[in-house]
């Protein structure tokens, strides 16, 4: 290589920074599409274009990006700067930025603003606002009125796959896991019709996938014993939601990794300590596994919430309806 080229030429990329540049503009895409309510990924493709170095251009972001390592985190970072380049208008939208980005109890004053403002508004939006207002109610432990919204979604929109997702939620959450069930397959065999025969997870589950439920996830990845990757993967997907985090922390207590099931637990007990499955099996963990000395203060912390709440210790149950 001449001296020219060394002195001048561009610098080497690492294959780590390659990586790290690829994931991040993955990450900036997808993320984007759902924080302002894209249809499918196929929109989000433009993003994708190198020619943007979304990596250079926002320098700054990309260096905060680097140093947090998990996905649910790094989301609330770019959410926080989407806040900042754009402005979502409806209330379901606002809705939807906060309880994906898990902050359920935030994303409420929103829901009721936009069901008290639904009068003379298209169907899209009257159905979304409540698909919107039964996913939050929903991870709220509100069942019966995440069943309400959910009946009122699909009643306005019958092709709205995002409402029906919401509606079998609330039904499985209410143990009607038949009807539920019924209709998580009428929304998978809609992509065997549409022509998407792939089985990458993708194309199933998330964002844009056949069905976008918490509560279908840990149903398939569960019945088809999918592997740790894929738990993980989708554990970035529903952080969001409080009923898949605790399945995601019960699969890991069965496959015998105590330290990180309890850990799970606990954090979900901190973050959405209206969640009774987490407050109560948190505290239980503890004390079963004889961390209730060492983690004295997270025992108090614990038995105060169930006080506070008039929970008793022997409504704790172990069962995949987790919201009866």
């Amino acid at each position: 290589m001449s001296i020219f080229k060394k002195l001048f030429g561009k610098p080497t990329v690492t294959k780590e920074e390659q990586h790290n540049r690829e994931k991040f503009t993955y990450e900036f895409a997808m993320n984007m599409g759902q924080y302002i309510q894209l249809s499918s990924v196929e929109e989000t493709k433009d993003m994708f274009n190198p020619s943007h170095e979304l990596w250079n251009r926002y320098a700054d972001l990309y260096k905060q990006w680097l140093t947090i390592e998990s996905g649910w985190d790094r989301r609330t970072l770019l959410y926080k700067f989407f806040d900042t380049i754009v402005t979502l208008e409806d209330e379901w939208e606002i809705a939807e930025r906060f309880l994906v980005d898990r902050y359920a109890d935030k994303a409420l004053p929103f829901v009721e603003k936009g069901l008290a403002n639904l009068e003379g508004k298209d169907e899209f939006v009257r159905s979304q606002t409540y698909t919107t207002a039964s996913r939050v109610y929903l991870a709220l432990r509100n069942t019966d009125k995440a069943l309400e919204m959910g009946e009122k979604a699909v009643a306005e929109l019958k092709n709205h796959n995002a409402a029906w997702a919401a509606y079998a939620d609330a039904l499985h959450c209410k143990s009607k896991h038949h009807e539920a069930h019924e209709i998580y397959n009428r929304l998978l065999n809609q992509n065997v019709e549409s022509g998407i025969t792939s089985t990458r997870i993708e194309f199933i589950l998330g964002t844009w996938g056949a069905v976008n439920s918490p509560i279908f996830a840990f149903e398939f990845l569960t019945d088809y014993d999918l592997t740790h990757g894929l738990w993980e993967w989708a554990s970035t997907e529903y952080y969001y939601s409080p009923q898949f985090r605790m399945e995601h922390a019960f699969r890991l207590l069965k496959s015998g990794e105590q330290s990180k099931a309890i850990v799970k637990t606990l954090v979900l007990s901190q973050e959405m300590p209206w969640y009774k499955d987490a407050v109560l099996n948190a505290h239980n963990m503890l004390i079963q596994s004889g961390l209730s000395q060492k983690m004295e203060n997270e025992v108090v912390r614990l038995e105060k919430i169930i006080k506070d709440n008039n929970w008793s210790l022997s409504d704790l149950k172990y069962s995949r309806n987790i919201d009866e």
